[in-house]
């Protein structure tokens, strides 16, 4: 019971982190976007 909700808990986290990570990317891609326009 306990080590389920641990390997739970910890893929929250992981998930978390992927859409953190994921959020950045489509941020980067959207500022090289604007700066590719720009020049």
């Amino acid at each position: 019971m306990e080590a389920g909700h641990i390997i739970q808990s910890s893929g929250k986290i992981y998930s978390n982190k992927v859409d953190e990570l994921h959020t950045r990317v489509i941020n980067c891609n959207a500022q090289l976007a604007d700066h590719v326009q720009k020049v």
